[in-house]
């Protein structure tokens, strides 16, 4: 799962993927696929990023609503075509 929230406040403060990977010693290759989400962020990252950012653990970790909307939203429209297909189907066999 990708990290948008993370990824939101890291950009909103100006902060590159380099710095943050400099702050949790670590290469920017790997902290890149932890914020998305290849690769697991621990627990004592969290708190470090969190730290670092300025902002608690609790932001961080939200959820990123306009996403998660924009999903429900897909997914009615693929039951919407699916519904349609179906029909379809149904009089081209009539």
């Amino acid at each position: 799962m990708k990290h948008e929230k993370l990824i939101e406040i890291r950009k909103s403060k100006g902060i590159s993927q380099s710095k943050m990977a400099n702050a949790l010693a670590m290469e920017q290759t790997t902290y890149s696929k932890k914020e998305r989400g290849i690769s697991p962020i621990h627990d004592f990252e969290w708190k470090r990023i969190s730290k670092f950012l300025g902002v608690s653990l609790e932001e961080l970790k939200a959820p990123n609503i306009e996403g998660e909307v924009n999903f429900i939203d897909k997914i009615q429209e693929l039951i919407e075509e699916n519904t349609n297909l179906k029909k379809l189907l149904k009089n081209q066999s009539n």
